[in-house]
């Protein structure tokens, strides 16, 4: 009997003890599943997030409706100020140009200033001043990196309304200019006469005609201490500013007429309406010589050129002679001048872009001045001080009021990109 129960109770032992590990494995089973479940649910989440992350050119489907929704929750950023749809084709969209630019320029002096420029007793005379015609001839001028903004394309006699920039660029709304966004408008422009076809074979104009507004957005011509200034450069010879207080705007036309496309846009002709500032300065040649000064024009000296094959143009472009234009000083000197007192009248004036200087300087020389409206030379003139020279007999007032055809508007009415000294006449 003892060794009975014994085996039993041993056997019972056994019994329980092999139960015991039997539970302990199923447990550990259990919750071996249950993190493989765990992880693996992880997993597909964290997947789920990566896909709603990516690009949406890589998500078909759901995907894209993630990344559209993710998109719109971030920060929202300002509307930005409508910009023209850029041209079909090869053609540039609205932009700049930046090329190099060579100058130089004939002024017919007043008799009244030729003093400053030659002295009769000693025979002496400044540099580039000719005594026998009393016309004083610039020296070479150079500019490394002329800027001209241009719009979009549009269409002569086009009108939007409302004009831009509720409604599209037009050439009677206005288009925006280059980076500075100026608008430009027809209105704005005084084109030579004939402008596109004047002159010009095969040519054909009228509205629907393909063109461009331009303006001249910096210009620093110099050479032998003499400067040339427009665009950002007008309104001081020390540094760059915008607007100027005159903007120098301009156009492109091609002469394809109304029935042209992009593809026969060129030969084109082109026109600007130029405000500079220019810097002479001080003749040393002999005593009570010209002592340095700025000048100004205002009216607009219109250059124009038209045989345009590309932008950046690569041509000489010409003052037109039917104008003629005055130069004034800008400010007062004592007993030698008074602000606005007529210096001359520019006689030939020359712009070469794109050009080497050894072609300007040979085109040049095949130009004849225009026709001076002061008669010929006095030869012996006296210094008349602090006069006041009468303007010309071209059917221009030079010191027309500021918006009539004689001027071109000032920055204020041009609607700059940014605020300025808008209203200056000079």
């Amino acid at each position: 009997m003892g060794r009975e129960r014994s085996n039993s109770f041993i056997s019972s032992r056994k019994t329980g003890g092999v139960e015991m590990k039997n539970r302990f494995f199923a447990v550990v089973i259990f919750f071996s599943v249950l993190v493989v479940l765990v992880i693996t649910a992880s997993a597909q989440q964290l997947s789920g997030r990566g896909a709603a992350t990516q690009p949406m050119a890589q998500q078909p489907g759901a995907g894209q409706n993630a990344a559209v929704t993710t998109a719109a929750c971030a920060t929202p950023t300002p509307t930005p100020t409508p910009t023209p749809t850029p041209p079909l084709g090869p053609f540039p969209a609205q932009g700049d140009d930046t090329t190099s630019s060579l100058g130089t320029f004939n002024i017919q002096v007043m008799p009244q200033f030729v003093p400053l420029f030659y002295n009769a007793a000693s025979g002496l005379a400044c540099p580039g001043f000719n005594s026998t015609t009393d016309i004083l001839t610039s020296p070479s001028l150079t500019d490394p990196a002329t800027l001209v903004g241009r719009s979009i394309v549009i269409q002569a006699g086009s009108n939007a309304s409302p004009p831009y920039p509720s409604g599209p660029p037009s050439d009677l709304g206005g288009a925006p200019v280059g980076s500075y966004g100026t608008i430009v408008s027809s209105s704005m422009l005084i084109p030579p006469p004939g402008f596109p076809c004047g002159g010009v074979t095969g040519c054909t104009s009228g509205n629907g005609t393909l063109e461009i507004h331009t303006q001249i957005e910096s210009l620093h011509l110099q050479g032998m201490g003499a400067a040339v200034r427009a665009g950002q450069w007008y309104n001081s010879s020390s540094g760059t500013s915008w607007p100027p207080a005159k903007i120098s705007p301009g156009e492109v036309e091609s002469q394809s007429g109304p029935t042209g496309t992009l593809s026969t846009f060129f030969p084109a002709s082109s026109f600007f309406d130029v405000f500079v500032q220019v810097d002479m300065p001080a003749c040393t040649a002999f005593t009570g010589a010209f002592p340095g000064g700025t000048l100004y024009n205002l009216m607009p000296l219109v250059v124009k050129n038209n045989q345009v094959t590309s932008l950046p143009p690569q041509v000489v472009y010409l003052h037109d002679s039917t104008s003629i234009v005055p130069i004034l000083f800008l400010t007062n000197n004592g007993t030698i001048w008074s602000a606005d007192d007529i210096l001359g009248y520019f006689l030939l004036v020359g712009h070469g872009v794109g050009q080497s200087q050894n072609n300007f300087n040979n085109f040049m020389g095949q130009q004849s001045n225009a026709t001076c409206p002061i008669g010929p030379p006095s030869g012996s003139s006296s210094l008349q001080l602090k006069s006041a020279p009468v303007a010309a007999s071209s059917g221009k007032d030079p010191k027309a009021t500021p918006g009539t055809a004689g001027t071109a508007p000032t920055s204020g009415s041009n609607k700059p990109a940014s605020g300025g000294s808008g209203g200056n006449d000079r």
